[in-house]
């Protein structure tokens, strides 16, 4: 291979004139067909010059490493992540689950939900929502998993009134109901460590079944993802 980039080499240093011949080397169609000529020449000498050009190896991806790591993440973590059972808008039986921390008092989360709600009813897709202590004590995202077995509307209704308001406490939230349950505290204790263990760091955040995404994302490029 080095012998032909130097047949090449040869071949432009060849040019008559000084340095400035290669400012020269299109100055004029005759020249043009000149220097044509003479690499057509060079490159039926020597084909593997344009077979090494096209088969050049693809470029390298910095984050492939990172986002190997994602992929086996979420795929540790898919059933718990992607479960039918959980809190979440749109149907049980769509083709696609998608899973979304949200947290109360999220500055951006009351929007998220919004902006996910119809999402869900434009694409065959359910988007779990997991909710977030907002401190030791704080049971409504167990309250929210109890809620959701009951397939009644409940959990939703119930996270739309965490989102409005923030500091109302889980058994304020029963009593408006006007239901019995317990909060489910194994299971909302296991979704906050799911969250840490996965590097996230911030709500909202999404796990799709290929990528995360930190930090709120606007619905159209959620349904570019979708589409994809």
């Amino acid at each position: 291979m080095a012998e032909t980039s130097l047949a090449v080499i040869a071949l432009l240093a060849s040019l008559p004139g000084s340095v400035g011949a290669a400012e020269r080397l299109f100055e004029t169609p005759a020249a043009q067909i000149a220097l044509g000529a003479e690499l057509r020449a060079v490159l039926a000498d020597h084909p593997e010059i344009v077979e090494t050009a096209l088969s050049a190896p693809p470029p390298v991806d910095p984050y492939a490493a990172e986002k190997a790591a994602d992929l086996a993440m979420i795929g540790g973590y898919a059933q718990q992540l992607f479960a039918r059972d959980a809190p979440g808008l749109g149907s049980v039986e769509a083709g696609t689950v998608w899973a979304v921390f949200l947290k109360p008092g999220c500055e951006s989360c009351t929007d998220v939900l919004a902006d996910l709600k119809a999402l869900v009813e434009r694409r065959d897709l359910r988007i779990n929502l997991l909710l977030l202590p907002a401190g030791p004590e704080d049971t409504r995202p167990g309250l929210l998993r109890a809620l959701a077995r009951r397939q009644d509307g409940s959990a939703l209704l119930a996270l739309n009134t965490i989102m409005e308001r923030p500091e109302i406490t889980a058994a304020e939230i029963v009593g408006g109901l006007a239901i019995e349950v317990k909060p489910d505290s194994a299971e909302a204790d296991a979704d906050l460590a799911m969250f840490e263990r996965m590097g996230l760091d911030k709500t909202p955040s999404y796990v799709l079944p290929d990528m995360m995404i930190r930090g709120q994302m606007p619905v159209f490029v959620l349904e570019r993802y979708f589409d994809r």
